[in-house]
C-alpha cells in the first residue's frame, strides 16, 4: 500500500468512522505534536551538553508512545462490529 500525500487529510486522524470528532484522536494528535517539539528541544539540549537532556528525551519518548497509543486505540476499538437496532417495529 503506497502513501499518497495528496489524499492525506489531518481531519481523518481525529474523526470517527461516523464523522464525529474523536476525543482520544484529538488528544493523541495534540500529545504527539507537543512530544515532537519537546524531542527537538531535547536534542538541542543534548548537543549543548545540558545535564538533564537524556532524562528529557526519555520522558518525551514515553509521551510520544502515549500519544501514538491514543491514536491507535480508537482504530482497534472502532473495528468491532456493532449490533444495529431494529427500528421497524
Amino acid at each position: 500500500m503506497k502513501f499518497n500525500g495528496k489524499e492525506f487529510i489531518i481531519k481523518e486522524l481525529i474523526t470517527n468512522e461516523n464523522g464525529k470528532n474523536s476525543g482520544s484522536g484529538f488528544a493523541g494528535l495534540l500529545i504527539v505534536i507537543i512530544g515532537l517539539l519537546g524531542f527537538i528541544a531535547g536534542v538541542v539540549a543534548y548537543f549543548l551538553g545540558l545535564p538533564f537532556a537524556q532524562d528529557l528525551i526519555g520522558s518525551i519518548i514515553a509521551m510520544l508512545g502515549i500519544g501514538g497509543g491514543l491514536l491507535g486505540v480508537r482504530k482497534v476499538w472502532g473495528n468491532t462490529p456493532k449490533e444495529e437496532e431494529d427500528l421497524s417495529a
